[in-house]
Order: structure tokens, then C-alpha cells, then sequence
């Protein structure tokens, strides 16, 4: 009995001896060619979350779900008063800095002028004093009498043409009819005609009369006091630097209100919210009179003619699949087949389709994704449906 029952585990044993034998290299077999010869995957399309680049409180929001726009639209508004407040502010100030500038730079004019005036007067009498002083010092001859009733004849044709031109300039200016600074600059022609016409005429009586110690010494001191004359009219140029000065400081001030008026014209762009692309409202999140944070998702907008399929494919499938290919994919949803072309083969795995079994002595077999773009028939084909890919490349 015993001996029967030994012989009975014995043939147990290697009956089980046999039928592992035979089942790991069949499970290895099933195993290795159990990896997909097809693969699926979602269609998905290019959508933009759109949104105000400021807060505020919706103005308008016309755009319903499943209408399509045009690049540039207008999809929504903000409510614009406050900023456009702030442009009409900055644009006034633009305008008043302009003035300024105006202002300041006819200022430098006129007193440029009013200084050049005084300078020459100034010049115009020392010559004349330095020259009576220098004919008291040395005497007069016959022949610097005879050129001194010539000055006296020319300076008196002179003045009588600047006293003419004066009184028709005072009458004018009385009127109306010309300005302050083209009357003032009449007055001091007619003033250096004076002076010269009295100097020439003062010159000429010394010369006959020869002069005396005391007229020496105050021609003398007539030259050094209008020496000083001519030093203080040149130091007027001052006056013209800080004039510019002025004018430099207004420019700067109109650099600074253009600067806030492009500032605020931005901000004003930006309670308006515009179609970046062609494209299909999917979803509206705001309505005319709600409160809008800056950044907050108003409006989804999806791009129909751009959709992609993403595929998860073995590395032992990944043969002769490269950017550029085409391909053929089924959508089940449509019954319908639809090209399409490989956009990329993602070169990192993203993970194991066959994982190893040591004792079957098997190595990882892992995915790589492979992104596909629809060339064709895009328009009926919705993100979400299913595409099939039976892993044929077309030739």
C-alpha cells in the first residue's frame, strides 16, 4: 500500500515537472505578441483662454457659445469711462506742455534779441567816444573837420530817416497793427541815431574850438563809463543761457506728458478683448455687467482647423515612423477615414508598454508619443471623438 502510494507522488511530481516545462516559454510567447498592432487616441484641438488685461466691470459681451470670429474681432468691452477720463486729462497736458515749449522758446528769441540790441548800442557809443576822446588828444587837422561835417551830414539823413520810421511805427502800434517788440526795435534805431548824430555833432564843435583839459578829462571818463556800458549789455547772454534752460525744462515736461498719454491710450486698449486667431467661442464665462479680475478666463476660444491626435506606440513599432510621415486614421464616430501627417516623435519615453519578468528573462518595452495633425476633413471631425491608427505608414 505504501509502496503504491510512493509511486503515485512520484508520477504527480513529474507530470508538474512536465507542464512547467512547456507553460513559461508559451507565456513568454503570449506575452511578447499580446503589445497592440493598433492604437487610439483622443482628437484634441488648439483653444486660447482669453481674458482682459485689467479689472473692471463687463461693458459688453455680445459672443455666444459656437459662434465664430475672425482674427481681431471684437469679442468684449469693459466699461471705459475712467480711462478714457484719463486720456482726455493726459491729452490735455500734452497740449499745455506744448504751449509751454512755444512760450519758452519765443521768450529765448526776444530777449536774444533785446540783448544783441543793447550790445550794439553800447558798441556804437564807445566807438564814438573813443573817437572824440582820441581827436581832443591829438587835435584836429582840416582834413578830419572836413570828414567830421561829413559825419555830421550823413548821421543827421540818418536820423531824420529813424525819426521818421518811429513815428509811423508809434502810430501802427497805437492801432493795433504791429507788435511791442517791432516798435521797441524802431525806438533804438532812433535813439543810436540820436546818439551818434549828437556825438558827431559834439565832435565837430570841439574840433573847431580845440580842446580844453576838462573836456579831455570827461571824454575820458565818458569812454570808461560806456566801456562798462558795452560789459554789462554782453553780460545780458546770460540771460539767453537761462532762457534755454527754460526751454530744455518744458521739453522735458512735454517728453513726460506724451509719456503718460501713450500710458493711458495702452490702458484704454486694454478694456477691450480681441480674437487673437480664427476661431470658435467653446466657452463664455462672463456677462455684460459682472465684475472681471485681471487675468480671469472671459472667453475660451478654439481653433477648429488645427487638431492633433497624441499616440502612445512601442518602441518595436516605432520603425520608419518619423516627423513628416503620413499616415491614415479611422474615426469610429464618423465612420469615415481621414490623412494625416506625423508632427513629432517625442525622443523621451514616457513609460513601460511591456514591463520585464526575470525569470522569462524579458526586457522593458516602452512607449513613445507620437503627436499626429489632421490634414484633412478637420472641420467635422470634433476634439473629443476617438481616432484609430492601425499602425501603417502610407507610402
Amino acid at each position: 500500500m505504501n509502496k503504491k502510494r510512493w509511486l503515485m507522488s512520484i508520477g504527480a511530481i513529474a507530470v508538474i515537472a512536465i507542464v512547467i516545462s512547456y507553460a513559461f516559454p508559451q507565456m513568454k510567447t503570449t506575452t511578447a505578441t499580446s503589445l497592440p498592432s493598433s492604437f487610439s487616441g483622443i482628437v484634441q484641438q488648439e483653444e486660447y483662454n482669453l481674458s482682459f488685461k485689467i479689472g473692471g466691470r463687463i461693458g459688453q459681451m455680445p459672443l455666444e457659445e459656437g459662434q465664430r470670429v475672425k482674427k481681431g474681432d471684437l469679442l468684449g468691452l469693459l466699461e471705459k469711462e475712467e480711462w478714457q477720463a484719463k486720456v482726455d486729462q493726459a491729452r490735455a497736458a500734452v497740449t499745455l506742455a506744448s504751449a509751454n515749449v512755444n512760450k519758452a522758446a519765443t521768450g529765448v528769441g526776444m530777449v536774444d534779441q533785446a540783448s544783441q540790441a543793447k550790445i550794439d548800442q553800447a558798441d556804437a557809443a564807445l566807438k564814438v567816444a573813443q573817437d572824440k576822446y582820441d581827436q581832443l588828444s591829438n587835435g584836429a587837422r582840416p582834413q578830419q573837420i572836413d570828414q567830421l561835417e561829413a559825419k555830421v551830414s550823413a548821421a543827421e539823413s540818418v536820423y531824420n530817416l529813424a525819426s521818421d520810421k518811429q513815428k509811423k511805427m508809434s502810430q501802427l502800434y497805437d492801432a493795433g497793427a504791429i507788435p511791442q517788440m517791432q516798435k521797441d526795435e524802431t525806438d533804438t534805431a532812433w535813439e543810436k541815431a540820436k546818439a551818434e548824430l549828437e556825438a558827431v555833432q559834439k565832435d565837430l564843435e570841439l574840433a573847431k574850438e580845440g580842446a580844453r583839459q576838462e573836456e579831455l578829462s570827461a571824454a575820458k571818463h565818458q569812454v570808461e563809463q560806456l566801456q562798462g556800458v558795452l560789459k554789462e549789455a554782453m553780460s545780458g547772454s546770460k540771460q539767453v543761457q537761462l532762457s534755454e534752460a527754460d526751454v530744455q525744462a518744458a521739453k522735458g515736461q512735454l517728453a513726460q506728458a506724451k509719456a503718460k498719454l501713450e500710458e493711458a491710450s495702452i490702458y484704454l486698449k486694454y478694456t477691450e478683448l480681441r480674437a487673437p486667431v480664427d476661431g470658435v467661442v467653446i466657452r463664455k464665462n462672463v456677462k455684460a455687467g459682472e465684475m472681471i479680475s485681471e487675468g480671469f478666463t472671459a472667453l475660451t476660444l478654439a481653433e477648429p482647423a488645427d487638431k492633433w491626435v497624441t499616440f502612445y506606440v512601442p518602441e518595436d513599432h516605432l520603425q520608419g515612423l518619423a516627423a513628416g510621415k503620413h499616415l491614415t486614421l479611422s474615426i469610429p464616430a464618423l465612420q469615415t477615414k481621414t490623412n494625416a501627417v506625423v508632427a513629432s516623435v517625442n525622443p523621451a519615453p514616457q513609460f513601460a508598454a511591456q514591463k520585464a519578468t526575470n525569470y522569462l528573462k524579458d526586457t522593458d518595452i516602452r512607449s513613445f508619443e507620437v503627436k499626429v495633425h489632421l490634414t484633412e476633413e478637420t472641420e467635422q471631425i470634433l476634439a473629443g471623438m476617438t481616432a484609430e491608427w492601425q499602425g501603417g505608414i502610407q507610402p
